[in-house]
C-alpha cells in the first residue's frame, strides 16, 4: 500500500472522487513543522472569507473550468452549515471535507446514476439539520491542498469529521447512510477501506458507492485508535 497523500474531491463538471494515490492510515509522513500548528474548524465557524479561502484552495488541484464558483458554494453552506469540516495550518485550510444531508429524491436520483452534475444540485435539495431527524449525506468534495497530501492532515479531517457527526448525534440528529462517487481505482479502494460497497456502475471506472454513516465512523475511529491529534 502507498504511504502517500491523495486527493478526494469535486470538481465544478462532476460529483466526482478522484484519489491519485492510496493513503494509509496506518502510517503518515509529516510535513507538518514543529513550529507549525494544526487545527479543526467547523463549519458553524465560518464566513464568506473562509469560502473564499476554500475555492483558492480548490483551484490549487483544479484545472480553472473544473472549479465550483463562490455563488453556488455560498448558497450551499448556507443551506447547512453544519457539512463542512476543515483542517487549518497557522489559520490557513490545507484540507477540508464537505458532506451535505440531501433530499431522499436527490439520494435517490444519485443512487441510480440520474444525478452526476454537481451544478444541477438546487440549494433546497440540501437539508437543514432538526433534532429527532435522520438523514442521508453525500460526501461532495473532500480535498487536501498537495504538499500535505501524505503529512497527518488526512488523519486530522477524518478525526474531525468523525467528532462532527458524533456531536450532532449528540443533538439528537441521526444519519443512515452516505453515499460517494469513485472515479478511479484508488478511489474505489479507498471508499472499499471504509466500508463502502457498489451500488451502481456509471462508466468502466466510476462507479457509485454507499455504507451506512455508522460504519465509517466506526472504521476512522478503530484505524485512528493509537493516534492523537496535537489539537482539535
Amino acid at each position: 500500500m502507498v504511504r502517500s497523500g491523495f486527493l478526494f474531491s469535486y470538481a465544478s463538471g462532476y460529483l466526482e472522487l478522484s484519489i491519485y494515490t492510496l493513503y494509509n492510515l496506518e502510517y503518515s509522513i509529516s510535513q507538518i513543522g514543529a513550529d507549525q500548528e494544526m487545527e479543526i474548524i467547523y463549519g458553524h465557524e465560518m464566513d464568506k472569507g473562509a469560502i473564499e479561502k476554500l475555492l483558492l484552495l480548490d483551484a490549487r488541484v483544479y484545472p480553472s473550468e473544473q472549479q465550483g464558483d463562490f455563488q453556488s458554494l455560498w448558497k450551499r453552506f448556507m443551506q447547512n452549515k453544519d457539512s463542512y469540516t476543515i483542517a487549518q495550518l497557522d489559520g490557513e485550510p490545507i484540507g477540508y471535507v464537505c458532506a451535505f444531508p440531501i433530499t431522499d429524491e436527490l439520494y435517490d436520483m444519485i443512487k441510480a446514476r440520474k444525478m452526476l452534475v454537481d451544478t444541477e444540485i438546487l440549494p433546497e435539495q440540501i437539508k437543514s439539520y432538526k433534532r429527532d431527524h435522520s438523514y442521508n449525506l453525500y460526501i461532495i468534495s473532500f480535498v487536501i491542498k498537495p504538499e500535505y497530501q501524505g503529512s497527518e492532515a488526512l488523519k486530522y479531517i477524518l478525526n474531525g469529521f468523525a467528532n462532527q457527526i458524533e456531536r450532532l448525534q449528540e443533538q439528537g440528529i441521526r444519519f443512515n447512510q452516505i453515499l460517494g462517487h469513485a472515479i478511479t481505482d484508488q478511489g474505489y479502494k479507498l471508499l472499499q477501506s471504509l466500508g463502502f460497497h457498489t451500488v451502481g456502475q456509471v462508466e468502466v471506472d466510476s462507479v457509485i458507492m454507499e455504507t451506512k454513516v455508522a460504519t465509517v465512523i466506526e472504521t476512522i475511529r478503530y484505524r485512528l485508535q493509537d493516534w492523537r491529534p496535537q489539537r482539535t
